[in-house]
């Protein structure tokens, strides 16, 4: 019984410290899209220049202590996502800055696209929109190639570019098209259905 008890117990506890961390990188990366706005402005208005001779040496100072190329990367999201495209600040931290940004620098997308490419950095893990950015940059229409099967049970599977291996995020999509989890779409996929 006793087991029974702290099995509940650590299964509670471990979903709350799920909980807060996610909760704790959503703060982050609010943290970094207002960031981003403050080293805008001091870009735009050139506060820099009552601290340091160069904006990098500003950005370098040890109550700072960033490289140029980091702040300018923070800029460059804001910019882009929220001045120019007018993107939701909220949505923007559900992806993430990493994503975000590495978006702009692949040049995928742009304001046509942008609501395109959020939807899928929404799903997609970081290695997963690299792998669908190099999808876009070779030969052909950039499309992934994914392949509707049925499992024994007539859930919908999907197999990636004539491969068995899916980016883990399409795993996730996969689930919750299903109703089921990411785990289950593997296994279920991999015929290891639990």
């Amino acid at each position: 019984m006793n087991t029974e008890i702290e099995t509940a117990d650590r299964g509670a506890l471990s979903f709350a410290n799920f909980e807060s961390i996610v909760n704790d990188v959503k703060l982050i990366q609010r943290t970094f899209l207002t960031l981003g706005y403050h080293l805008s402005e001091c870009l735009k208005h050139g506060y820099w220049k009552s601290f340091a001779e160069s904006f990098e040496e500003f950005v370098a100072m040890p109550e700072i202590g960033m490289k140029k190329s980091q702040a300018y990367a923070l800029v460059s999201v804001y910019r882009h996502y929220i001045e120019s495209w007018e993107c939701d600040p909220n949505d923007l931290i559900n992806i993430g800055h990493a994503k975000l940004n590495l978006l702009l620098e692949k040049k995928a997308v742009n304001r046509d696209n942008v609501q395109e490419w959020l939807s899928e950095a929404r799903v997609l893990g970081k290695r997963d929109l690299l792998i669908r950015l190099g999808k876009d940059n070779v030969e052909g229409d950039g499309m992934l190639r994914v392949e509707l099967r049925k499992d024994d049970a007539g859930c919908s599977l999907f197999v990636f570019d004539g491969c068995e291996e899916l980016p883990r995020g399409l795993y996730r999509l996969v689930g919750e098209r299903n109703g089921f989890g990411a785990h289950e779409a593997v296994a279920r996929l991999y015929g290891k259905v639990m």
